[in-house]
């Protein structure tokens, strides 16, 4: 069998505010991007290498774009399920933070969020941000963008803020995307507890 390789296409066409590796569509550069559901052809490494010579290479020199990258690609195939009794409440988390995005959207790589099993349930939203001068002004935003999730759907408790260097493979590995076109149906996070045991 041989081996093939993916391609996917760059869009210039309205490119997302934000960067976040978890969201649906992910910023390459400053105006183009991937989106998670466009169509896919497969070739050869052999094909790919005669058209590499006439692409230019978008990331060359951008590491930190290469990482996110590799790991939205990632997510793309290992999309974890959001437990369905945390369902409602994370839909209206995320219509609530995504009526306000656009006032942080260039500093907010990606909003995640933990439950507590409770009743009701507790969360807590971690923002990944571009820079570490913004925490204490998107810490806020957090807090003001949720007051009106319906306390019999969740009540939060913790709003935390860290750079992509600050944010532990724990809290990424317990946590779901705020994201209305990640949200997906499921019993369970793969890898993750049943509850978070980390601020």
């Amino acid at each position: 069998m041989v081996d093939l390789v993916e391609l996917r296409p760059v869009f210039q066409d309205d490119p997302p505010p934000q960067w976040g590796i978890r969201s649906r569509k992910l910023r390459l550069i400053e105006s183009e991007y991937l989106e998670a559901q466009s169509r896919r052809v497969m070739i050869s490494p052999a094909a790919l290498q005669r058209l590499l010579p006439s692409r230019d290479n978008l990331l060359l020199d951008k590491a930190d774009r290469v990482i996110a990258l590799k790991t939205w690609l990632g997510y793309r195939y290992d999309r974890p399920a959001v437990p369905n009794e945390y369902l409602p409440l994370l839909r209206f988390i995320a219509e609530t933070v995504s009526r306000r995005a656009k006032e942080y959207s260039d500093k907010v790589r990606d909003i995640l969020v933990q439950f507590e099993e409770n009743e009701p349930p507790r969360y807590r939203l971690f923002a990944v941000v571009v820079d570490e001068g913004d925490t204490n002004a998107i810490v806020r935003w957090l807090a003001e963008a949720t007051r009106s999730v319906p306390t019999e759907l969740g009540i939060g408790d913790d709003f935390k803020v860290a750079t992509a260097e600050g944010t532990s493979l724990a809290v990424i590995e317990s946590s779901y995307a705020v994201d209305l076109t990640h949200i997906t149906y499921g019993e369970s996070l793969r890898g993750a507890p049943g509850r978070f045991s980390r601020p």
